[in-house]
């Protein structure tokens, strides 16, 4: 052990003048977190891993069934069962959605619809209307309540033309793949999801 420790300030204290509660807390910290990261650093090897051997497999199965692995798209999720239905792996993918300038153009069209249809008749809707279209104080769209908007059926021009616009407004800023692994005891069981998060071990 070094004679000297560093306190918060950065300083350089001996360590004859460190309380020794200090020093085994100093100690125990230290040591956790060093396994910490390199639990940290096992798990992703693991996750790169599972997540290789699911794509080899199913570049195999595509293989099989005279299909181009390199012409498959990134964007499908993939859930793989056991023979006897008790385990169950997927890979999920999530985009980050984001929307142009186009967006406002789509409120337009709304706009011109609600003039357009009998008043009074649609106020429930005018009103998801505003609150999707409300930003937060970043400036930032509930991108959610945007998407929902598509939901509705209004065979309405201009609101078609709107759901369209959103449409030519949306952007993937990023993409994230998750794997997640389930099990249960028997096929006619709820699935139990096995969490790899410490804090729910």
């Amino acid at each position: 052990m070094s004679e000297y420790m560093i306190n918060s300030k950065g300083d350089k204290v001996h360590i004859d003048l460190v309380k020794k509660d200090d020093v085994m807390r100093d100690g125990l910290v230290n040591e956790l977190l060093d396994e910490a990261v390199a639990f940290k650093g096992i798990m992703g090897e693991f996750r790169s891993k599972a997540e290789q051997k699911v794509e080899d497999y199913f570049e195999e199965l595509m293989a099989k069934y005279n299909l181009d692995p390199k012409a498959k798209s990134k964007k499908g999720n993939i859930t793989l069962e056991n023979f006897s239905s008790t385990a169950k792996v997927q890979i999920a993918i999530s985009d980050k959605l984001t929307f142009d300038e186009k967006l406002q153009l789509a409120r337009m069209k709304f706009d011109e619809y609600f003039e357009q249809v009998t008043v009074g008749s649609s106020e429930e809707v005018k009103m998801l209307i505003n609150k999707a279209f409300s930003v937060d104080k970043e400036g930032k769209v509930d991108v959610k309540r945007i998407l929902e908007l598509r939901s509705y059926n209004i065979k309405h021009p201009k609101w078609v033309e709107g759901v369209a616009l959103i449409e030519e407004s949306k952007k993937i800023v990023s993409s994230k793949s998750y794997i997640r692994f389930y099990k249960r005891e028997a096929s006619d069981e709820s699935w139990k999801h096995v969490s790899l998060d410490i804090a729910a071990v």
